[in-house]
């Protein structure tokens, strides 16, 4: 074997486009299978129902080419339920139908990108199949694109809270960990954008004038027009989350973060009960929650002080914070060097400049950015080389 052949023979070869051909013509689904399965990973399915069951139990398919008249459920019905299970799967109708009844249905209910007539030249059916291939991939890239700039946004933000008031964003880390715990208890939905909120929960104190937050840091007892700037925090938040694609729920759910299960606090609106975003209501209860244990009190007094708060909060998310605990029971202190920090430790103490001021709370969890920032500091000998960290068990520190 030469040089060519060898590197030929390890080349990684494509994977052939995953089509679903749904037709009640056995013998139309095997001649198609017999002309293109060679080209194209084709599946077939000759009833509506045995169709759908397949797209919910198999990887994704790039196309799904459906006839339209069929016994039991019309092609247009089969695509539409396809879309729900797959979004991102091609869809398109083979019919013998001519008519404009026929289009519309089918365009309103499934989604179609393309129409095949009955009969389909070769031709004709492959340049469909490879446009439909090529706009599923489209669709793929474009929802991979739209996924990174919502991290990418959030780990901006993020870092942005972390620079602009350390604290805050100390609070948000052991907040969000409270909301997780939460969330596996209720095993909720949507779960990442309940998490995101908590992180992001306080992103609207960048707002807030300095002076008010060091008054707040320090305890002093603010002004009403200092109490009211403080309190529009998270109607400012949720307007910056607001601007970011796919963030609208959580910038509900931040907006509504003071709202009282009573209907009382803020925004002043109708909204109470269960009517309050059900992410808001959890985001609540881990807030009030991680304030009294910050303040040392139990797990157990907590809650019955929160529960003793009568509107305040949703009774049946107070349940749930009695199982969650402090959440630290699972994690062990290590010192360990500035240099060997790992992102997911959470901080045991506050990391103070040489010159006294704070510059990462205690409570904190490591991230990337905040790494860089520490070794660069113990560079320059503004802070300790070792520090205290909490780790879980199975993680910990060599």
């Amino acid at each position: 074997m030469n040089a060519h052949e060898a590197m030929t023979n390890t080349r990684p070869t494509k994977k052939r486009a995953r089509i679903l051909l749904v037709d009640d013509d056995p013998n139309l689904l095997q001649a198609l299978k017999r002309l293109h399965g060679r080209r194209y990973e084709i599946t077939t399915a000759s009833e509506p129902v045995k169709a759908i069951q397949i797209v919910q139990k198999e990887p994704a398919f790039h196309v799904v080419v459906c006839d339209y008249q069929m016994p039991g459920l019309k092609g247009s019905a089969v695509l539409a339920k396809i879309q729900s299970i797959q979004p991102d799967t091609v869809r398109v109708l083979l019919t013998g139908n001519n008519d404009l009844d026929t289009a519309v249905d089918a365009i309103n209910r499934g989604s179609i990108f393309r129409f095949l007539r009955k009969p389909c030249d070769e031709d004709t059916f492959v340049r469909c199949i490879e446009a439909g291939i090529r706009q599923h991939e489209l669709l793929l890239g474009e929802k991979l694109l739209l996924e990174q700039t919502v991290k990418g946004s959030v780990q901006l933000l993020s870092e942005v809270l972390s620079l602009t008031n350390p604290s805050a964003f100390g609070r948000a880390v052991r907040v969000q960990r409270f909301v997780k715990a939460l969330l596996e208890q209720r095993q909720c939905p949507d779960a990442w954008q309940v998490e995101t909120a908590a992180l992001l929960f306080e992103i609207g104190l960048v707002a807030v004038p300095q002076d008010v937050l060091d008054k707040v840091a320090a305890g002093v007892e603010l002004t009403t027009e200092q109490r009211a700037i403080l309190g529009r925090h998270p109607t400012i938040g949720s307007k910056l989350l607001g601007n970011v694609p796919r963030l609208e729920e959580v910038a509900r759910i931040v907006c509504y973060q003071t709202k009282q299960f009573d209907g009382s606090g803020m925004p002043t609106d109708e909204v109470a009960g269960e009517d309050i975003p059900h992410g808001a209501r959890i985001l609540a209860a881990a807030i009030g929650f991680e304030q009294r244990l910050s303040r040392g009190e139990s797990a157990a007094q907590a809650v019955s002080e929160m529960a003793d708060e009568a509107g305040r909060y949703d009774p049946s998310i107070l349940q749930d914070l009695v199982a969650v605990g402090p959440l630290n029971d699972k994690m062990q202190t290590e010192t360990v060097s500035v240099q060997r920090l790992v992102v997911g430790y959470v901080l045991d103490q506050d990391i103070v400049h040489s010159c006294g001021s704070l510059i990462v709370p205690k409570g904190q969890q490591i991230t990337e950015s905040m790494i860089a920032r520490l070794r660069s500091y113990a560079d320059l000998g503004h802070i300790d080389a070792e520090v205290s960290v909490l780790v879980g068990n199975d993680a910990a520190a060599v």
